[in-house]
């Protein structure tokens, strides 16, 4: 069977609560200052093909 048609094998759900955008991004901004870099350095999880926000 080929594997687009078996579906994932794992699926992983990561809450961060308390992670809303503002905080994410002064990470970025703080871990890109500690390095002595202009900018942002990226995290890895904003990466992920799958990404949603959620407000509540």
């Amino acid at each position: 069977m080929a594997f687009a048609q078996q579906g994932p094998k794992y699926v992983f759900y990561f809450i961060g609560d308390g992670m809303g955008v503002n905080q994410v991004n002064a990470t970025e901004t703080y871990l890109a200052a500690v390095e002595g870099r202009r900018g942002i350095k990226p995290l890895t999880f904003p990466s992920f093909p799958n990404v949603a926000l959620v407000n509540t």
